[in-house]
């Protein structure tokens, strides 16, 4: 499936059957598998015999007014998820007005239950049809998106991919839909750890589900770890280690990529010998403006409002991404850990913190400059609890510099 796919998304609606299916099942194909959605800051061209190149670049002349539409309409209606509460409450209303409050009543008492229900805790609710539509290569082609997968993985072993940096709205989470994780990792099964806020916003707690996300919190990452499919499967997880706090170090006029340490999902990792993946992002940070708040303002809200604060805009002011130099996520060497240790020491855990650090600079290294990262641009270490807005309330940080 290595071609140029120009705008057939909606002329052949079912082309992810196929896409699933393929790539990644061919023993022949190299490690290195890259798959591009824009035109310039490539981590491999095409023609390198060390690498797996599929181009689905379309620049936005060659699209429809139709199609550019729709990418619109989809692109603002999932990123704008907090505003589906009033926009289902609207409709309701409207059906109450015309005369259908019954209708209005059944549809909330259907709902309610589902809302309610606990999944977040569980195993979600993903629906892979939608989560693998191929309606979500408009988001691919908007964020400019690359994906590079440095190695094949064992379908047969667990893994928790561990990704940094954060960014602000998390935009590198595209590049597990549309069939996009399935190519490069066929026949791995995962769930994403998710905010708890995000499951208590209704129907967006939904969208949430559907794209296989889960609660963060511990308990219900070790059940996940814990699963086993009737075939023995076992469920793999994608981790964002930064959290919230690390929202607060996106700052696209910054000359440094901070990263805020946690090292609670190499712990897990040890504890259900799961293998971890590093995996880096790349150019989130230009994709929103951001009005640096001053440190009096800031300290207000924390002292008084006990609230973190974050001003930032995309296109039009809203949540909108600018289309920046593009979105790429780097899949690192997987790090085998020696089986399953039920009480990890600090020494273990620091081993493996150490082995998963040193793969992410290589990976910071090998392709920043190819991503549009100038040469005096920094990797930046930020211990949690340093990080915290909490605890920091606005007072300068200590960073640890490490490259």
């Amino acid at each position: 499936y290595q071609r140029r796919v120009h705008g057939d998304i909606d002329s052949k609606f079912f082309w992810w059957t196929s896409l699933i299916k393929m790539g990644g099942n061919d023993s022949d194909e190299p490690d290195i598998k890259v798959i591009t959605y824009r035109n310039n800051y490539h981590s491999h061209q095409q023609g390198d015999p060390n690498a797996s190149v599929e181009d689905n670049s379309l620049s936005p002349k060659d699209m429809t007014a139709w199609q550019r539409l729709l990418q619109f309409i989809f692109i603002f209606f999932v990123i704008h998820y907090f505003l589906w509460p009033f926009f289902v409450s609207f409709i309701l209303y409207f059906l109450s007005k015309i005369g259908l409050f019954w209708l209005a009543v059944i549809l909330v008492c259907v709902y309610i239950p589902k809302f309610l229900d606990n999944a977040h805790l569980k195993h979600g609710r993903p629906w892979f049809w939608f989560r693998t539509l191929p309606i979500w290569r408009y988001a691919h082609l908007y964020g400019r998106l690359e994906v590079v997968r440095l190695e094949k993985l064992d379908p047969a072993k667990q893994y928790i991919f561990g990704i940094y940096p954060h960014g602000i709205l998390i935009l590198s989470r595209i590049a597990s839909y549309g069939g996009l994780f399935e190519k490069l990792f066929p026949e791995i099964d995962c769930r994403v750890l998710g905010a708890t806020p995000m499951f208590w916003i209704p129907f967006a707690r939904d969208l949430c589900l559907w794209l296989g996300a889960v609660d963060a919190r511990r308990s219900c990452a070790e059940h996940q770890l814990n699963y086993r499919s009737k075939e023995g499967k076992p469920l793999s997880l994608l981790v964002y280690p930064g959290g919230s706090s690390e929202i607060f170090f996106t700052n696209p006029k910054s000359k440094q990529t901070i990263l805020v340490i946690r090292k609670g999902f190499i712990r897990l990792a040890l504890q259900h010998g799961a293998s971890l993946v590093p995996t880096f992002v790349f150019g989130e940070k230009w994709m929103y403006s951001r009005w640096m708040i001053p440190d009096f303002i800031r300290s207000f809200f924390m002292r008084v409002l006990k609230t973190p604060l974050i001003v930032f805009w995309g296109r039009y002011f809203s949540w909108m991404p600018f289309h920046g130099k593009g979105v790429t996520v780097v899949y690192g060497h997987h790090i085998n850990v020696p089986g399953k240790i039920d009480s990890p020491t600090d020494e273990q855990v620091e081993q493996y913190y150490h082995k998963y650090i040193e793969e992410m600079k290589m990976i910071w290294q090998t392709y920043k400059s190819k991503f549009g990262y100038d040469d005096d641009e920094e990797l930046v270490l930020i211990d949690a609890k340093e990080a915290d807005p909490f605890v920091t309330k606005g007072k300068p940080l200590k960073h640890h510099k490490i490259l």
